[in-house]
């Protein structure tokens, strides 16, 4: 009975080993489809949703494997994904500015090393005179997007390229460098 018993505890502790085994399976591959469709949602443009899949898998994957470094990588690039359509917004919100001629709310976009040590009124004039071209030439604000900002590795500053419409056709203007 003594080595029935024995058999009997080893066989219950193996399944119980290869049920565990399953179950850590199942749980890695929980992960890697959630990982995969968050990196579809970061593709489609939905860095906010990609963002919401991984804050749903936090304390789930396990350090040190494959699929907490596909993690990190993937927080890093939706990171740099929500700044970059931050910038833009924050390009479209500084051409509104313009073109409402809120002359108060377009300075807070202009970098802090070109308003520093210059009077209110320079960079207020600069902007007026921006905008003074603008409408010697009849544009309108639907004349003008921004499409292309990249960050810069460490993320203080970026490079963003306006763009003007001339008829159908959309031309890059000089790029600015964004503080």
């Amino acid at each position: 009975a003594d080595g029935a018993d024995a058999f009997e505890s080893l066989l219950k502790k193996a399944q119980e080993g290869v049920a565990q085994r399953r179950l850590a399976a199942t749980r890695l591959e929980k992960i890697a489809a959630a990982l995969k469709a968050a990196e579809e949602r970061l593709q489609a443009g939905e860095p906010e949703k990609a963002a919401e899949i991984l804050r749903g898998l936090r304390g789930q994957i396990p350090p040190g494997t494959p699929e907490a470094e596909k993690a990190g990588a993937l927080r890093e690039r939706i990171q740099a994904a929500t700044d970059e359509q931050r910038l833009l917004e924050r390009s479209r919100a500084f051409f509104d500015a313009l073109f409402a001629e809120n002359w108060g709310r377009a300075t807070e976009f202009v970098s802090p090393e070109k308003v520093a040590g210059k009077k209110h009124g320079k960079v207020r004039g600069g902007l007026q005179l921006m905008m003074g071209m603008a409408r010697l030439v009849k544009a309108k604000r639907d004349d003008f997007r921004v499409q292309i900002a990249r960050l810069d590795a460490p993320r203080r500053s970026a490079r963003v390229i306006p763009e003007h419409r001339t008829g159908l056709k959309w031309e890059e203007m000089k790029p600015m460098r964004w503080e």
